[in-house]
């Protein structure tokens, strides 16, 4: 080898020995915290309150085990429930429908949600109630089966109706 490649190789490897052993090589540097403040996050959540299921085809008649009923041809039962939206934020925005997933209306039979807040507040447009601002809403929710008076293929059937939910959701 060279003496003049040999020199050079010797000063690399001392030049990196006394790096490692002198220390490490930084430029200044400085952070600083923003202190911008904590900020927290809203609330979306849906209640719902207990329901109860009503015979509506004479009178009002409760029905106290809807499993226990047995529906007829020209028969009408609803189910009623209350539902509070509780929705905490700015700009938040959002939308309570009716499922149909999981959950098939007999023919005949509709779902509705009712509003019982003032109409500034809530919008519903067919079967979809829609908020604007945050607040607290109270909303009655109303499943009305009605059972076809010409339903003879229907017979000896049970209908399910433990699908029914309720989606809240946050819109943009």
């Amino acid at each position: 080898m060279n003496k003049a490649i040999k020199g050079a190789v010797a000063a690399g490897a001392a030049g990196i020995l006394l790096l490692g052993g002198a220390g490490t090589f930084a430029l200044w540097n400085e952070s600083q915290n923003v202190n911008a403040g904590p900020v927290s996050t809203g609330v979306l959540d849906l209640e719902l309150g207990s329901g109860a299921w009503s015979d509506e085809t004479a009178t009002s008649a409760p029905i106290s085990d809807i499993s226990t009923f047995n529906i007829v041809p020209g028969d009408t039962l609803v189910y009623t429930t209350s539902a509070t939206i509780h929705a905490q934020g700015d700009n938040l925005a959002g939308t309570l429908t009716i499922a149909e997933s999981g959950f098939t209306l007999p023919t005949g039979a509709t779902a509705v949600i009712a509003t019982t807040e003032a109409e500034d507040d809530l919008l519903k447009v067919g079967n979809v109630l829609t908020f604007a601002t945050a607040g607290e809403y109270t909303v009655d929710i109303t499943l009305t089966v009605t059972f076809a008076a010409d339903a003879q293929v229907s017979q000896n059937t049970s209908i399910d109706l433990d699908g029914m939910a309720l989606t809240l959701q946050q819109t943009a």
